[in-house]
């Protein structure tokens, strides 16, 4: 399955933009068309923002998508990284255009079920739209590969933000820190998930990604 994205920008944000950024993909990869194009995220770089002034254009990026479907250049087309009710209003906007929403792709996984995330999957649901995972393994935490002394001497900001997932803590402070989204840590880290999963895995001969995935 050959899938690619559009990222709305300031300078980019008309259904004609969508069209072209989703021929120009199917063109470097060799072909005539694509099998899903997603929009990769709200609308949200809003430069004047903090002056009380925006330029919201989601309902344009979902014509374009409805363009790409209609055309054939796109087979599928999606979102990424919507809410429950971003969600609604993109499938009901393209029902009206008659283009199916195949998916909605956002950040989930066994360690990561925040911001409104599950509420995301229920809606999806409800839509019969499919919700596509990213870091699904957590940059490889839940493969159980990932130890301590394999990141303790690693100082980059990842290996560092990993080892606190591991063990506990605080969470990074500073401009220069890694994005935290689990705040503080209880001692121990994720040590007990990575235990069960391992029990899981051995029961069913299985490896602890498998089962994390499942």
């Amino acid at each position: 399955t050959v899938m690619t994205k559009f990222a709305p920008t300031p300078w980019r944000g008309d259904a004609k933009a969508v069209v072209e950024a989703c021929r120009g993909s199917a063109a470097r990869l060799g072909g005539d068309s694509v099998d899903l194009m997603q929009v990769h995220m709200p609308d949200i770089i809003q430069p004047f923002a903090r002056f009380g002034v925006e330029n919201r254009r989601e309902e344009a990026h979902w014509d374009g998508l409805a363009e790409c479907y209609h055309s054939g250049i796109a087979k599928n087309v999606g979102v990424s990284n919507y809410g429950p009710t971003l969600l609604e209003r993109a499938h009901d906007h393209l029902a009206k255009r008659g283009v199916p929403l195949a998916s909605n792709q956002i950040h989930l996984n066994l360690l990561y079920r925040r911001q409104g995330s599950l509420a995301t999957v229920a809606k999806g649901k409800e839509l019969g739209v499919a919700t596509l995972a990213y870091y699904p393994l957590a940059m490889g935490l839940l493969t159980g590969k990932l130890t301590s002394a394999r990141l303790r001497n690693k100082k980059d900001l990842r290996s560092r933000e990993l080892l606190r997932y591991l063990e506990g803590g605080e969470p990074p402070r500073g401009p220069f820190a890694f994005p935290n989204t689990a705040g503080t840590i209880p001692k121990g880290g994720m040590r007990t998930l990575l235990l069960v999963l391992e029990e899981v895995a051995a029961a069913n001969e299985k490896t602890p990604a498998q089962v994390a995935l499942n």
